[in-house]
Order: structure tokens, then sequence, then C-alpha cells
């Protein structure tokens, strides 16, 4: 290889470093069986709010709290199965300079590979969404909240609507009684009318036989 052709390979390869190391993307690398930190990126560090001294150090040295929340059994996984793991809206739960912090991730983990194809490590790319997933999950909660208070209103309302129907059949009721009560002091009405009509007719018998035994008297 001549010496212009190594000079451009370095060039070459310090750029990549440089596009890798200041990428927007979270990247990092482990390797060994403790998954030594062997590489990460500006934005990892940032994120985990942690400094260059985790290089060359067990993950759950620089982070204990990773020991229950499944990470290192998944990195196990891939190594083992030498298949990449894609891990959509995944919540990790970080120490950043002391403070707990849940953030979201869309997470790649893949086997890293040697020349002799042996996986000694896994390479892990992601992006921090944490924002849009708390947006979204703000979202579906008032979502829900809209949800359980329109079921209310429709319950209430449908309440309201039996008692206006059964206030309108009571009242529906009281007029049929009313009507029937006014039909039968209609009917006493008509009746005494005919009665006193009746008396009437015999009084003015009664006088005119009075007045006819008067004269014959």
């Amino acid at each position: 290889m001549s010496e212009k052709n190594h000079v451009s390979k370095d060039i070459l390869e310090w750029d990549i470093y440089n596009a890798v190391r200041q990428s927007q993307l979270g990247m990092c690398i482990f390797k060994g069986n403790d998954h030594t930190i062997v590489f990460a990126n500006e934005t990892y560090l940032k994120i985990t709010g942690k400094g260059r001294e985790i290089i060359h150090k067990p993950m759950l040295e620089s982070f204990p709290e990773f020991s229950n929340q499944g990470i290192k059994e998944l990195i196990d996984t891939v190594i083992e199965t030498g298949e990449s793991f894609y891990n959509k809206e995944h919540s990790i739960v970080i120490f950043n300079h002391r403070e707990k912090k849940q953030d979201y991730f869309n997470c790649i983990y893949q086997p890293l590979r040697e020349f002799n194809k042996t996986i000694t490590g896994v390479y892990l790319t992601f992006l921090e969404i944490t924002e849009q997933v708390n947006m979204k999950l703000m979202s579906t909660e008032i979502y829900q909240k809209r949800t359980l208070e329109l079921i209310a209103a429709n319950k209430k309302l449908a309440f309201e609507n039996d008692e206006k129907e059964k206030r309108a059949a009571e009242l529906s009721i009281a007029n049929k009684k009313l009507a029937f009560e006014n039909d039968e002091k209609e009917k006493r009405a008509a009746e005494l009318s005919i009665a006193n009509k009746k008396l009437a007719f015999e009084n003015d018998e009664k006088e005119k036989r009075a007045a006819e035994l008067s004269i014959a008297n």
C-alpha cells in the first residue's frame, strides 16, 4: 500500500470515527462476558450523564440500575443467538447525576462480529424519544379521560331520559285518571240534571193537582 493510500485510509477512518462520535444517535459497544464498555459516543455519555471514566469498565459497574431492567439478559441473548434485536419505545431508568430518570428509546442491539465471524460483543444504537412517548401517553390519558367523561355523561343522560319517561308515564296515568274522574263528574251532573228535571216535573204535576183540587172544592 502506498503512503498516499495509507494516509487517505487513516483520514477516512478518522472521519468515520468523528461522525460516529458526534452522531445524534447514542452509540455504545459492549464486549466480553461482563459487557465491558469499550466505546461510547458523546450522545450516549450525555444522555446517561456519565463521563469517559466508564470506558473499559463493566456495564453493571457503571450502571448498577441496569441489573433489574433486563438489559444484561437482552445483550446475552443477542450474543448467544447472533441475531439483532429491535426494541421500540424501550423504557429505561437511568441515574443521571444521582437523579432518577425514566426515559424512552428506540434501540437496536446488533451482534459485534470479528473477522473470523466470532461474536465478541454487542453494538448498541439508540434514539431517545422520551418527549414523543410522553406526549403520546398524555394524549392517550386525555383520550381515556374524555372517554370516561363521555361514558359518565351518557349514563347520566340515559338516567335523566328514564326519569323523564317515568314522569311522562306517571303524568299520562294521572291525566287518564283525571279524564275518567271528569267523565264520572259529567255523568253524575247529567244524572243530577235529569233527576232535577224529573223532580221539577213532579212538583209541577203536584201543583196542578193541588190547583184542580182547590177548584173542585
